[in-house]
This record gives C-alpha cells, sequence and structure tokens, in this order.
C-alpha cells in the first residue's frame, strides 16, 4: 500500500516540476519579446539620427532648404521599420507624412521673396486678402504636426524601452 503513495507523491511532484517549468518558460519570453521590440525601434532612432546629422551637415554647406526637407523625408520614408511594433510603425507613417508636409510647405516658400511673390499675385488676382497670415498659419500648423508626431514616436520608444537619441 505505501507503493501508491510514493506514485501520487512523484505526480504531485512532477506536476509542481511542470507547472514552475512553464511559468519560467513564460516568464523568459515575455521578457525576450520587449527587448527585441526596443532594439528594433533603437534601430530605426538610430536611422534618425543619421538622418539628422546629414541634414544638419547640409544646412551647414547652405544646400537649399527645399531640396534638404525633400532628401530627408525620402531617406526617412525608406527606413524599414517591419520589426518594430505596430502602433510605432504607424506613428513612424504620420513622422514621415508631417515631415513630407513640411518640405511641401518649404518647397512652396524656401524664402521671404516667395512668400511675397505668392502674397501679391493672389492680390492682382483679386484676392483682397494676400494671405500672409493664411500662409503663416499654414506654416505653425505644419511645424506644430512635426512636432505631435515627432514627440509621439519619442513616447512610443520609451515605452517600449528604447534609448531615445538626440534628433
Amino acid at each position: 500500500m505505501s507503493q501508491p503513495k510514493n506514485v501520487y507523491t512523484w505526480a504531485f511532484f512532477a506536476l509542481l516540476l511542470g507547472v514552475v517549468g512553464a511559468g519560467l518558460f513564460w516568464s523568459v519570453t515575455q521578457q525576450s519579446a520587449p527587448k527585441s521590440e526596443a532594439v528594433a525601434i533603437q534601430k530605426v532612432l538610430d536611422q534618425y539620427h543619421a538622418c539628422d546629422q546629414e541634414f544638419k551637415s547640409a544646412k551647414k554647406a547652405q544646400v537649399p532648404s527645399q531640396t534638404n526637407f525633400k532628401e530627408a523625408t525620402e531617406k526617412l520614408r525608406r527606413i524599414d521599420v517591419s520589426d518594430c511594433p505596430s502602433d510605432f510603425r504607424e506613428a513612424h507613417v504620420r513622422f514621415v507624412g508631417a515631415m513630407d508636409r513640411f518640405a511641401h510647405l518649404v518647397a512652396d516658400y524656401p524664402n521671404s521673396f516667395s512668400v511675397a511673390l505668392d502674397m501679391g499675385l493672389k492680390f492682382l488676382g483679386g484676392h483682397r486678402d494676400a494671405g500672409y497670415s493664411k500662409i503663416m498659419d499654414r506654416a505653425k500648423q505644419a511645424q506644430q504636426d512635426l512636432m505631435t508626431c515627432h514627440n509621439e514616436v519619442d513616447a512610443l520608444a520609451a515605452r517600449y524601452g528604447a534609448r531615445l537619441v538626440e534628433w
């Protein structure tokens, strides 16, 4: 009769060991997933930083702003975010879109002369409101959208544990 008690004891310990092993396996897999997400996001942030450095170098080299913004947008668009979590990929797409809208604004109005020319042509075309306030509102909105998207990318990167870089 002592034989069945011994079997039950062994079965109990085997079951306990299985539960503990499953818990450890689950714990390890849950911890490794965020690390891989953080690594993927970190690679993207490092590419953002490289784009920012190239943008600043081009600006110092007096590359025209419209060309500089267009090239920066294209570089951002080519960054592979496929290994990143879906919410970060979406934030990246919004950021690139905001950068693209800003690039178009800079292309439309690369300097003060182009703003004055646009206003003059509108005035001559019969528009009494030559549009300076509209141009400034559009510029402020584009800048605000860009900063909002930039902050969203940083916030998501922080949530996933990526090291934030200056960009």
